[in-house]
């Protein structure tokens, strides 16, 4: 874990939001605070829309983009799928 204030260069978050056929955005980021201020909207927002937050806001909603936010190089990202084929 980087220390508060911590000068990062790498790109660390995936972000994507689409509708079935319609990419609204997509774009990688170092820092959740980057991900927050493109957006408009707040960290603590953020934070809920990785896959360990909360996210229930879609079920709120019948017409709600899809929204993946992934941290990149993540342990699951390392690992092969057993069904696909190489």
């Amino acid at each position: 874990m980087r220390t508060k204030g911590a000068i990062t260069n790498k790109e660390c978050w995936s972000l994507k939001i689409y509708y079935p056929d319609y990419i609204v955005k997509e774009g990688t980021y170092r820092t959740l605070k980057e991900v927050a201020e493109d957006l408009n909207i707040s960290y603590n927002q953020v934070s809920e829309l990785t896959t360990n937050g909360r996210n229930k806001t879609k079920t709120k909603y019948s017409f709600y983009p899809t929204i993946e936010l992934k941290k990149i190089g993540a342990i699951d990202d390392l690992i092969p799928d057993p069904c696909e084929d190489y």
